[in-house]
């Protein structure tokens, strides 16, 4: 591993803020799970997600398929010295807001393997996930990278799994499946951070919401901005809810709307054949 890699690790809890690398998926709008606003919000505002069942699955089984990706590559891994790496401070610069949390090492450090849980189909690395991968070989001064996923055909599956023998003999029935994608480190993804940066440096540190995208993440934060910017309320958590809250509304209005419409034209055609019947 690069010296580098490690070269801000006092930056640790004092940065205010970073991109990782699910951030930079959200940026590059590569992560179907959220945009460039939500990034932009958690760090602003700072975030409220607590985790779900998909993120609480994935840690619970981060050791699991660490051990079975072990065995099936036949190396060692271990967990990286720290829990995040930064980016180094250049001499008389600032701290770079690029951070990451690679899950293994392999114990020269010049591969990441990346851990994944996934419960629908899977025919190839994912994108957003390709470049988490590339995100982390970057900070660690990687050579390649390593994408495993534990794939089920239903969440549900997953529960059964405790150990590394359960998740042997859930593969062994069919019922689930381990992937193993092999990425050669991009020697240009020097190019990416300093356009992850640039956006950190035009949207974050000057509190800007990024361009109108259509999101709930945008409503809200330009709905909060625009209150804040007015004087109207002072900056709270309750603003932002409240948006959102008005938003979401909104969206149950339609739908609820759409369902009456669609009621009503059924209960017409089937008139229609009662009486064409009689």
């Amino acid at each position: 591993m690069s010296d580098a890699a490690w070269g801000a690790k006092s930056y640790l809890g004092t940065s205010g803020g970073t991109l990782g690398g699910t951030a930079a998926g959200k940026i590059l709008g590569l992560n179907p799970y959220g945009g460039e606003h939500e990034v932009w919000s958690d760090l602003v505002y700072g975030s409220t997600f607590e985790g779900n069942e998909a993120t609480e699955r994935g840690t619970r089984l981060e050791p699991v398929v660490a051990d079975l990706a072990a065995e099936h590559l036949g190396v060692a891994l271990v967990e990286p010295a720290v829990e995040t790496l930064f980016l180094p401070t250049p001499p008389g610069g600032s701290p770079p807001p690029i951070s990451g949390s690679p899950d293994r090492l392999t114990e020269d450090g010049q591969t990441v393997i990346e851990i994944k849980t996934i419960a629908r189909d899977l025919r190839g690395a994912l994108a957003h996930h390709v470049l988490q991968a590339q995100h982390y070989m970057h900070l660690c001064g990687a050579s390649a990278g390593v994408l495993v996923y534990l794939q089920t055909f239903r969440a549900s599956t997953f529960d059964m799994i405790t150990d590394v023998e359960t998740a042997k003999e859930a593969i062994r029935w069919g019922a689930a499946k381990l992937h193993i994608y092999e990425i050669p480190a991009d020697p240009n993804y020097g190019q990416v951070v300093d356009a992850l940066t640039a956006w950190f440096d035009a949207y974050v540190a000057t509190k800007t919401p990024p361009p109108v995208d259509g999101s709930k993440a945008c409503f809200e934060n330009l709905r909060r901005a625009s209150l804040e910017a007015a004087g109207e309320v002072p900056a709270s958590e309750g603003v932002a809810l409240a948006a959102l809250a008005a938003f979401e509304a909104a969206e149950a209005y339609k739908l609820k709307s759409a369902d009456a419409k669609a009621a009503k034209a059924a209960k017409d055609e089937a008139d229609n054949q009662v009486r064409a019947e009689l």
